[in-house]
């Protein structure tokens, strides 16, 4: 199977891009794929002192390690973590942290070799600032994978994914589609309207994930094969 790619990207803060990467990772697995995980940048991790250095505990990053099975170290997986909540950007310059785009390219050049498919998640909207000025737009640019953006149901939703489809589209980036996220529970007037008014503006839906609280890998393979049929066969 060709080697591929993808970059998932989120059209707003909390729309659940880790949850999505790791439905992605468990269905891909699922199918026999051998894939891999990349989060070049994750903020807001909790920080011990061991032998007089910060050791970050990358959740989000080991969760993902996890559920795609990855041998990866998580130093690989993850070459840059910061403490703060912040965009990466920022929070790296608050304590004076100075990442390399040639050491991110490095480690996903390494990951891309050991994998048959690479699920790089992003640090937050596309217009984040990552890397100095650099923003996770620049980011695509670099690794040259389609991209699949992530959307939340609720109110909003239909303004967020149009600005962020179409800045990319603007930027010639493939899209590969859009994964809508319930992110909440209960549904109210706009979580039952919002994904059939995005269908009909004509935007690429993937498919559409209802909330869940189960996070198990078995899980997640089930809401791939059940919620996104037309990633099964990998056509892009």
């Amino acid at each position: 199977m060709r080697k591929k790619s993808f970059f998932i990207c989120g059209t707003d803060t909390g729309v659940g891009k880790t949850f999505v990467t790791g439905v992605l990772a468990a269905g891909f697995k699922s199918q026999g794929v051998d894939v891999g995980v990349f989060k070049p940048l994750e903020s807001g991790c909790k920080v011990k002192k061991q032998a007089g250095k910060n050791i970050y505990q990358r959740t989000d990053s080991a969760w993902l390690k996890k559920i795609s099975g990855s041998n990866d170290p998580i130093s690989l997986i993850n070459p840059y973590a910061f403490r703060d909540p912040l965009a990466p950007a920022i929070a790296a310059k608050r304590e004076k942290i100075f990442p390399s785009l040639s050491r991110i390219q490095k480690s996903y050049q390494k990951i891309k070799k050991n994998h048959e498919i690479v699920l790089i998640e992003a640090a937050g909207g596309l217009l984040v600032p990552v890397l100095g000025k650099k923003t996770n737009l620049d980011l695509i640019k670099t690794f040259k994978a389609p991209v699949i953006l992530v959307a939340r149901l609720g109110l909003g939703t239909i303004n967020h994914t149009w600005l962020t489809y179409h800045h990319l589209i603007s930027h010639k980036i493939k899209v590969a589609g859009i994964i809508l996220n319930q992110t909440t529970k209960n549904c109210g007037l706009a979580e039952k309207t919002n994904p059939r008014v995005l269908k009909n503006l004509g935007f690429p839906i993937l498919g559409q994930l209802p909330y869940s609280q189960n996070q198990s890998p078995q899980k997640l393979s089930q809401l791939f094969v059940r919620h996104l049929k037309k990633l099964k066969k990998l056509n892009f």
